[in-house]
Formats: structure tokens, sequence, C-alpha cells
């Protein structure tokens, strides 16, 4: 502390206070002094805390005992010293037994400064204590996870060796696997065959003085010295058939007979048994080519066998070696040559006797091929051998006939002190070595006996090299004196990267090599060296690839002699995989506190009892702190955190149970007074004996979460209750017309019983036309959402509905349309209204129609009357004559074409959607136009001279035209002007406006123009239903109206209507038949049908005269009655007749006559469905009135189309085409 210790003294004198800080200051103490004579000073001096009190007895006016109360009640924990003065040490000692840390008398107070230094090393070495123990059971908890998840096998060990705790590794290495290890000796778990023998345990058998195992656990718990990585083996095994190979490192804890000893298990095994392998097959080679280096020198074939015999056991290792033969009885087995210990106590056996004691040897004998015993502690064959077998050291035995020209001369039979000894690779080279012998033992044959030697010689050269090159380990040959490279096997070229053995060969040590200390070629050429002087060397190496890639490997390296010459095999394995494993580790332990610092969540450790060890700065912010330590002076246990104590009891419940707790809600306060929400998990983190030590947890902030969960229900609640009892007919469906829900309006709208019978009824069922569903289904694919949307439906029983639908369109991830809700309002009653409505106001305006076609038709009767008066006045005059002619055939044209626009007028049609030139059809309707208005009116068009395309029905915009024509003139009553304009705006839409220059209106009638049946007119004059339908129409027509509008200064509508494609008119079809040029008949028949006679008669004449054969009758029945023969070519008649339709009197015929040919003829139609297949050009029709050449051009065209097409309807096919 840079500003001295704070000394308190409570009680005393300000003199008395000077002279004990100068006591303390005399004793080397560096002190801050303060003075209390009373309690309330004691408590204000209290703030910081003083790291000494000293009491003064006695203390006037305050209790030594209520000091310590009050110092307690703070929480402080600084050492208090009484100072006594003589007659109070009864006080001081009761001081002492409430926690005084000491006490000194007035007279002694030399003693102070000491026993201040005590007290405050005493308080802070027991802080310090406190603190240790916080971290050491920290440190437990982290080394008892990393102590059972380790791969490598970690088992402690008490001072009696026993094993106090093993971890699932170490669980492996058990002998018998499966049971636990806790409670035996180290040993004994392993299944050492030492330990198991001795009744008295491990430590008992004359061979533990041996075990290395044994003598380094021993040790180290007597020296207290860890060991690393020391190699030990025990026999393990029923028959002690097996050796466990391990790499232990052990490490002492504690002290006394209280050490214990955490030992590191490596099983190794499997690599000391591959090399011990690789150790036998070198042993074997060396054998092979140290006998095939003494066949040169044979001089007798015992010296050779002997020879044979004696590298077998000196070189090859083998303990007992010999070669037999049969005597000249051919019963018995006598040695030819021994070697090894035990060759004196073999006995004479008989080859091939039944009944008789055999050997091995003796049974190879007789088919000549090789007999192996793998042990011959278990094999029956042969019981002598089995004592062999346990005084002699031998457990296994190969047998190999020497065969000379298809005969055995001899039988070469090698014990080895380990059960499967010869087999695969150990086996033929045996076999090769005998083959070897056999050749050397025919010295007298021919050379090719010679040669068959040497092949023989060459194979077992070959096996070595298949065996070199067969193992997965990189095996290196050096030359033991100079370190070259002399060989290497085919796995440390594809380890290294290599295409060939002499591309390896013709490189340095070092290129294999990371090139940089301690991983260079100095250092490979030392550890070379050390090899051959020192003994096996293992090490882990950095190794480099041919393409330059550094890698990980261990390496082994034994010095040997390979045909007499000193040799340093290096054994190589790839440790990349491990060496990444343990990089990975590290960067795991890294991204945990990376992780911890960083989480989203908050994290936490804390004790049972609620002080928090550790918060990550989540959780800090979290409960409204500002860092950790300001929340670790905090304890979350203390209840005010918590709001459900009851729920909190059960979390420490379920910890102490479980051991878990996951995804428990709660509310939580946090400093600042407010209330959260949290899910939390939790797990307990136990000793060694079960105590919980911490609690670690995850908290997760889910307030928003359950504000939202809260606010969902309040709305799912309003939305159920709006959705019930909403009068519009609402429904949630899927994009396959799977209906999901739906309000009792829909289960009414559309006649269900009940609301299960709806949702079981798709909803495709209910469009009137399948096509107008996909349609919907498409605008809402590209709109998202639509409102007031037409739908023609209907009802379950088949009723049509007509509906305006607000739609909105769900939409998954990839913007894929997966359902549509919707509300349906049902306009049926309000749509039969707008018909009538339309058709009443039809005939509202048919009075002011026929007013001005009657005039226009007295016009045409007038000047029709005046031409045949002066036609009759100069029937000489041929021009004249011809030129009134024409103008009373002019004249009825007019006529015909006024009767057609009123038909067109007052024709009930429904909407006919399809795309038209307004700008043309406003041209064209001119005539019409004026004639709704009187003649004291002005007229103006002004229409843009562009096509002006629009997607709409010709009859319902004529309509509009005419009521807002009809409403203009009557504003006018004086007269005045009225101006129809037309153009393209925004690119987009058209503008359809009309302006008059009448009267005009107030603001608050243009408020109400368009509501049904308002009206300023007398009633005699109007219904009020004419701007209502306008407006309906142009809604209809996804338009918009807007009108303009004052007192004195005329009206102005604007109707904008959206704008349909180019303009340009759809060119005719391939398909389409050329209209037929007039030519004259040829006596083609015809059958005339005509009920009015003038017409008929005259036809007749004319048809007659253009050279048909034609019959003419005056009704149904008269033609039905015709004979049949000869056959009519064409039928022509009248589409209404007295007895018959003439489309149905066509089909009749048509029966008889397959061929006819039909022409139907008529002024006007009622029948809606023939009517539109005229228009399509389905049917053959002629327009009354028609002159001569329209009459030859639709014979024509009839008598010439195509016969045997299928009728369509009642009537033969014609082609498409317009007369």
């Amino acid at each position: 502390m840079s500003d001295g210790i704070r000394v308190l003294l409570v009680g005393g004198s300000e003199e008395a206070t000077q002279r004990v800080g100068a006591l303390l200051e005399a004793a080397g103490l560096v002190v801050v002094m303060q003075r209390a004579s009373n309690e309330e000073e004691l408590r204000a001096a209290l703030e910081p805390p003083p790291d000494v009190v000293l009491a003064s007895l006695p203390l006037p006016g305050l209790e030594p005992l209520a000091v310590m109360r009050v110092l307690r009640e703070r929480g402080i924990e600084a050492p208090l010293i009484v100072i006594a003065h003589e007659g109070a040490e009864e006080i001081a000692v009761e001081c002492l037994k409430y926690g005084a840390a000491d006490y000194v008398r007035e007279d002694h107070l030399g003693r102070l400064g000491q026993a201040v230094r005590q007290a405050l090393e005493k308080t802070w070495l027991e802080a310090e204590r406190e603190l240790t123990q916080v971290e050491l059971a920290e440190s437990r908890s982290y080394l008892a996870t990393i102590f059972e998840h380790t791969p490598t096998a970690l088992v402690i060990l008490d001072a009696q060796r026993r094993v106090l705790k093993a971890n699932a590794a170490a669980a492996k290495l058990r002998r018998p696997s499966g049971d636990t290890m806790e409670g035996e000796v180290l040993e004994h778990a392993l299944g050492c065959l030492n330990a198991l023998s001795e009744p008295k345990g491990c430590g008992y058998s004359p061979n533990c003085s041996d075990c290395a195992l044994h003598q380094l656990v021993l040790e180290c718990l007597e020296t207290g010295q860890a060991r690393l990585r020391e190699e030990c083996s025990i026999p393990v095994g029923a028959e002690g058939d097996g050796t466990l190979t391990l790499l232990v490192s052990a490490a002492p804890i504690g002290l006394g007979e209280r050490r214990q000893l955490v030992v590191a298990l490596e099983d190794i095994s499997e690599r000391r048994a591959a090399e011990e392998r690789v150790r036998l097959v070198n042993r074997v080679l060396e054998v092979v080519h140290a006998v095939g280096r003494l066949i040169p020198q044979e001089q007798s074939a015992e010296w050779l066998l002997a020879e044979t015999c004696r590298t077998l056991v000196e070189v090859g290792q083998f303990p007992l070696v010999w070669v037999s033969s049969v005597d000249p009885t051919g019963t018995q087995l006598r040695p030819l040559a021994v070697a090894g210990r035990n060759g004196a106590t073999l006995n004479p056996f008989r080859a091939g006797d039944p009944g008789a004691a055999e050997c091995p040897a003796g049974v190879a004998w007789r088919p000549g091929r090789p007999v192996v015993v793998e042990d011959l502690r278990h094999d029956p064959r042969f019981p002598p051998l089995q004592e062999l077998a346990s005084s002699g050291g031998v457990r296994s035995a190969l047998a190999l006939p020497i065969v000379v020209r298809e005969a055995p001369v001899g039988v070469l039979t090698v014990f080895a002190d380990r059960p499967r000894v010869f087999r695969n690779e150990v086996l033929a080279l045996f076999e090769g070595l005998a083959a070897d012998l056999a050749l050397a033992l025919q010295a007298r044959e021919a050379q090719a006996e010679r040669q068959r030697a040497l092949a023989a010689l060459a194979e077992s050269e070959r096996n070595y090299r298949e065996l070199f090159d067969a193992t997965s380990e990189a095996i290196f040959v050096h030359d033991g004196v100079t370190g070259a490279l002399l060989d290497v096997n085919a796995a440390m070229l594809h380890m290294y990267g290599f295409a060939s053995k002499e591309e390896v060969l013709s490189e340095d040590t070092g290129t294999f090599s990371a090139g940089t200390p301690p991983y260079d070629q100095a250092t490979a050429l030392s550890l070379l060296r050390k090899a051959v002087n020192e003994g096996p060397q293992v090490l882990e190496w950095l190794a480099r690839r041919r393409d330059g890639e550094l890698f990980w490997t261990e390496v082994s390296l034994r010095a040997s002699t390979i045909a007499g010459r000193p040799r340093v095999l290096a054994v190589v394995r790839d440790a990349s995989e491990r060496k990444a494993a343990e990089q990975a580790l590290r960067e795991s332990e890294e991204r945990f506190r990376s992780i911890f610092q960083r989480a989203p969540v908050g994290i936490y450790r804390t004790t049972p009892s609620g002080h928090i060890v550790a918060a990550n700065p989540t959780l800090v912010h979290l409960l409204g702190y500002g860092s950790f330590d300001e929340l670790a002076a905090a304890n979350l246990e203390e209840g005010w955190v918590f709001l459900d104590q009851a729920q909190r009891a059960a979390f420490q419940e379920a910890l102490q149970r479980d051991g878990q707790v996951s995804g428990l809600e709660s509310r939580w306060r946090t400093r600042d007074g407010r209330i959260i929400w949290v899910r939390e998990h939790a797990n307990a983190v136990r000793g060694e004996g079960g105590e919980l030590l911490f609690i670690d947890g995850i908290v997760e902030d889910i307030t928003d979460r359950k504000l939202a969960e809260h606010a969902v229900a309040a709305s799912e609640a309003r939305y159920r209750s709006f959705f019930e009892e909403d009068l519009a007919a609402d429904f949630i469906a899927r994009v396959d017309g799977t209906l999901l829900d739906c309000n009792p309006a829909y289960v009414r709208l559309f006649g269900f019983s009940n609301r299960e019978e709806a949702l079981a009824t798709n909803v495709a069922e209910l469009f009137a036309e399948p096509a107008s569903r996909a349609a919907l289904l498409e605008a809402v694919r590209k709109q998202r959402f639509l409102e007031l949307y037409p739908l023609a439906l209907r009802r379950r029983e088949g009723p049509p509905i007509h509906a305006l639908a607000n739609i909105v369109g769900t939409f998954d991830e990839r913007g894929e349309l997966t359902g549509t809700k919707g509300y349906l309002f049902d306009i049926t009653e309000l749509r039969n209204l707008e018909a009538q409505l339309r058709q009443a106001q039809k005939m509202e305006a048919v009075g002011r129609l026929a007013g001005g076609i009657a005039h226009d038709f007295n016009n045409l009767l007038q000047a029709m009357v005046s031409y045949l008066t002066l036609l009759k006045a100069r029937l000489d005059d041929r021009e004249a004559l011809v030129a009134g002619i024409e103008e009373l055939e002019r004249s009825i044209r007019r006529g015909a074409a006024l009767t057609r626009q009123l038909l067109v007028f007052s024709r009930r049609n429904p909407a006919q959607f399809a795309p038209f030139d307004l700008a043309d059809f406003l041209r064209q309707s001119t005539t019409f136009f004026r004639r709704l208005l009187r003649e004291n009116i002005a007229f103006e068009l002004e229409v843009e001279e562009k096509p002006l395309p629009i997607l709409g029905d010709r009859h319902q915009i004529e309509q509009v035209l005419m009521n807002l024509l009809v409403n203009a003139s009557d504003a006018m009553p004086e007269g005045g002007k009225v101006t129809l304009r037309c153009r393209e705006v925004e690119s987009s839409r058209v503008l359809l406006e009309v302006t008059d220059t009448g009267c005009g209106m107030s603001e608050a009638l243009r408020e109400r123009i368009f509501e049904p049946f308002f009206t300023t007119k007398v009633a005699s004059k109007g219904t009020g239903l004419g701007l209502a339908v306008v407006h309906g129409i142009v809604g209809q027509h996804g338009g918009e109206i807007q009108v303009e509008s004052e007192e004195g200064r005329g009206t102005t509508f604007r109707i904008l209507l959206p704008r349909a494609g180019s303009g340009a008119q759809p060119a005719a079809s391939s398909g389409e038949v050329a209209p037929v040029p007039p030519t004259s008949g040829e006596g083609e028949r015809i059958l005339l049908v005509e009920d009015e006679e003038m017409a008929r008669e005259s036809l007749a004449e004319i048809l007659s005269t253009l050279g048909y054969a034609v019959v003419a009758v005056g009704s149904g029945s008269a033609a039905l009655a015709l004979p049949p023969e000869p056959p009519f070519q064409l039928l022509l008649t009248d589409l209404v007749l007295p007895d018959t339709r003439g489309n149905h009197l066509a089909k009749q015929l048509l029966e008889r006559w397959p061929n006819l040919k039909v022409l139907l003829m008529s002024g006007y139609t009622e029948d809606e469905t023939l009517r539109q297949e005229i228009l399509g050009g389905a049917v053959n029709f002629l327009e009354k009135p028609f002159d001569m050449e329209t009459l030859l051009r639709a014979i024509s065209a009839a008598l010439t189309e195509r016969s045997g097409e299928a009728p369509q309807g009642d009537l033969p096919p014609t082609p498409n085409r317009s007369n």
C-alpha cells in the first residue's frame, strides 16, 4: 500500500493516538492513524475500511464487543487488537474469545508493532488461502475434464500402487475388458501374468524384479521423481502368450504416505509387435544370406547342416534347431546336426509309425511338406514336446523337409520361444532356406540343378523385397558407417511423393527433412550414429515431401547387420494427422475463450451459495452492471435477482438430483429494478467426492420473445373474434385450393351446412370457370395483393355468385406462392341491380334515340319518294334513271345502317372484354353520338391520330358515352357545345373526356352525382341511374372517373382507362380463307326458303338470272316435303320461319343431304348463341338487306368450302370470314 497501513484507534486520547503511531513506525510500519471515541465516530471512520483496528480499554460509552459487532455488520475483516491496562485482562480475554486477533498490555506497548504485523500477515494469508482454494477447485474441475476425455490412458495410483481413478482410455487396457480398474494394483488391472500367478500378487513373482513397469512405479513413489516415456512390457493372455508393451510416463503428486502417482500409458504393443516382426524377418533374412554364403564353402553335408543350425541359433536367435534324417530301417529319426539349448535332451523319435511317439520332423518326413506347430503347449499331436515346451522355454516349431530329387533326405526343425512365429513371410523365408539347403546338397548334380538353386535364392530375395515393400511404414536403409542412403521401400516413395527409388537415392539425407535445425541433415546423421552407438532411437521429425510440403513423422532408428555390413533401418510413420489433432485442440481452447467473451448469451460460473466466480460481458450487461467486479460483489442467491423463490428452489433441487437444468424460463430482476425474462441452462460441477463445487450456466434474454408471445396471444384472440364475427366471407387456403380456415360468413355465402363441410371442399370447385382461378393466382403472384378483385363464383349447389375479393398471397423463402387469404364481399344482388339499371338507362335513352332515328327515317323516305317521282317522269332518260336508282340504293343502305345501330344499342349482352382501338371506335360512332344531342347543340370530336388500345366491352363504353352525352344535352336546354376528346396520358393510360358548356354543378351536387337514384331532374326526365351505371362500368374496366364543374361554367367528365398493348390489330391467321370472288352459277341446285312472298320471288328471279337452278318454298314443312332426288347443293333460308327456325331446318335437311351447304339470312336474331357463332365466322350468314354482289359472293363462298368437316352446334362449319 503506497499510503501506508490504515490504523483505527478506538478510545484513547489524541496524545495516545500519536504515541501508538510512533510505536508502530518505530517497529518499521508505515501507518496512517485515525481515532474514534464513540460508536458514531467509529461508524464514520469505517469508510474506507481500516487495515487494523486497535481498541484501547476501557472504552468510555462503548463496549469492546460492540466494536466487534459493528465491524461484522459492515463486513470488515480487519483484525482487532485490544490494548488493555492493568486490571482489564479479563475483558481482553473475552474479546479474544469473540474473534479479536490479539491483545497487548498497556505497560508492554513495545510489543504492539509485532502484534500488528502478525495480525496483518495472518489476515493476508487467510485471504490468499481462500483465493487459492477457489483457484484449486477450478483447476481440479478443468483437470478432471481433461483427465476423463483425453485419448491417452491415465490412471492415478495411491502409495500402495492401487488404482484410485482411471479414465475411459485406460479402461480399454483392462484385462479382461469391461471390469473396473479402481481398487486394483495397476499390474493386476492390466492383466500381468506375473502378478496374477502369485497368490500374494504383484511384486512377489520371481519375474517381478525384472518388470520395468513395477520398478518404475516403485521408484517414482519412493523418490518423488517423474519418469517420462519409458518403455515397459508385461506378459498378458491366458497362457502368457501375449505381451502388452506400453510407453509409460509417471509423475508424483502429494508427499510422504499420502503421495499419489499420475501414470500415463500409451499402448505400443502393435507397433512393437510389428517392429519385432520386422526384426524377426531381418534376422531370418540375415540367416538366409549367411547360409547362402556358406553354400559355396561346403565341405560336407554334415558341416553345412551344422553351420546352418548354428547360424539359426546365433544370428536368427532361435533357441533350438536340429536337422534329422531317417535311419536305414526307415523308422527311426536320428539327429544330423543340433544347435541351441536343450539339444542333448532330444530323444529319438519314430518316423511314420502309427501309434508311436512322433515329433514334427517325423510328421513332415513322409509327405514331404512343412509342419507348423503354432503352440507346443496346446497342440495334442505332440505330447512329448509339451514337457519340452514347459521346461525348455520353447513354444512353437517348424519342421521343413529337405527334399532332393523329390524325396526327403532330412528335416530342418526350428523351435521358437514365442507362439505363432512361423507364419506368412517367415514361413516363406524358411521354405526358401530349406530349398537352398536342398540345392546345396545336390552339389554333384548338373548345372541345371544349380540354376534351380539360384532361382530359389532369387525367389527368396524377392520375398524379402515384397515384405520390405508391403509394410505400410516408410523404411530407409542407411549405411551404418557413412550414413549414406542405400535403399527405400515403396511406402517411402508414396509417403514422400517420389516416382522411383533411383530418384530418391540420388538425393542426400537432408532432402527429406525440413532443412532447418533441429530438423536438418547434420542432426539426421547425428541420430543415425547415435542409433549405431547407443541403441534404438524413437523420435518425432519434421519431414519434407518432394513437392516441399512439410509434415510430422514418428521415426524409429535401429542398427542392424545386413549381408555382414552395418546398416541402420529407419522406420517412419506419418504423424501429421495426430499433430493436426493436437493443433485443433489448442485452437479449440482458444475459440472457447473467444466464445466466452463474445457470446451473445450470458455465461456464468457460481458457487452453490451464489457467489459469482466468472461471468462474461453479456451477462454483466444483462443484469445492469458496469463491470464484472461489480457483479462479483453481489450474490445471486440472496433473492434480489430471482422473483420466484419456489422456482429457484426447484432449480437447486434439480441440479443436486440430476446434475443439470435445461431450458428453465423465469423472471429476473436487474440491478436497476427492471424485470426481464430469461431462459437458463445449467450444469453441476462436482468434486472427486461428488460434492457440488460450482454451477456453470448459460442465460438467454427472452424478454422480447415473451412480450411478443403475449402480444401475439392477445392479437390472435382479437383476430379470432374479428374473424368469426366478420360479415365478409373470410378464408385461408393453400395454393392447391385446400381450405385451411373460414368464418361463418363464408359457410353461409356458399351454402354449406357447417364449417366442416366447407373445409372438406376445395376452393377451386367454387369458381364458375377454372380459368378464372388460374388468372386470380397469376395476378396474386405478380401483385402479391389484390383489392376489390371481381370474381365469378358459384354456391355449393350451383347458383352463381358475384363477389369482390381482397386477396393477399403468402410466399415461401424462394418467393413461390404457397397460399392465399382474403375477404369476399357478396355483390350478386348489386350486379343484378346494375344490369337492370343499365338496361333501364338504355330504355330511358330510347325515346331520345327513337326521335332522332325517326327524323332520319322520314328524311330517307322523303328522299326515296322524291327520287321515285322523278324516275317516273324521266323513264326515257337512261342516265337520269341510273342516277336515281343509285341514290335510292344509297338511301336504303343508310336506313339499314340506322336499323343495325339501334339493334346493337338495345341488346342485353354480358360484358365481353376484348382489346379494341378506342380512337377508331369513337370516329366510327360520331354519327350515332351526334343524334343523341338536340339540333341546337354543337358536337366536336378531338381524337389523337394514333391507335389508343384498351381492353374493354365496346357496348358498355358506348353506354358510358351515351349517358354522359345525354346528361350534357340536358344541362344545355338553350343550346351549347359538347366536346368529346381522347388522347394518351402517362404512356400507360387513355384519357376520355366529355366537356359541355352547360349550367354546371355546385360542390354539394358533385359529391352525390354517382349515388344510385340521385337526380336533379323531374321524375319524367330521369331516374338518377345514369351516372351510377357509368361509375360501375368504369370501375369494371379498372379505370377511374373525375368530375370538374362550377355553377354557370359547364362540366367536364374525365375517364382514365388502362392502355392495352400497341393498338395494332391482330393479323389474320394462316388458316383463314380469303374472300371468294363473286362468280355466276353453273346450274347448281339451290333450295330457297323465305316466308315473305315478295322477297322470295325477287330472290328466286335473281338467282335464276345468275345461272343457278332454284326451287323456292315459303316454309320449313314445304322444304321437308320435297323429294330426296335430285339433291340440292345449297340451302338459302331465312332464320325466322312461320313453322320452324332456319338453323333447325338445316339440321334436318343435312340428315337427308350430308353434303348440303347452308347459308342463313336475317335482318336480326335474338338467339345469343347463334349470334356469337355468326360473329365468330362459324356460320354462313347474310344480313338483310344485301345487294346482288354480296349475295353472289356469299353463295360462291358457301359452295366452295371444304366438305366432310364435323359440324359445330346445329350448323355445318364455314370458313372464318367477314361479310
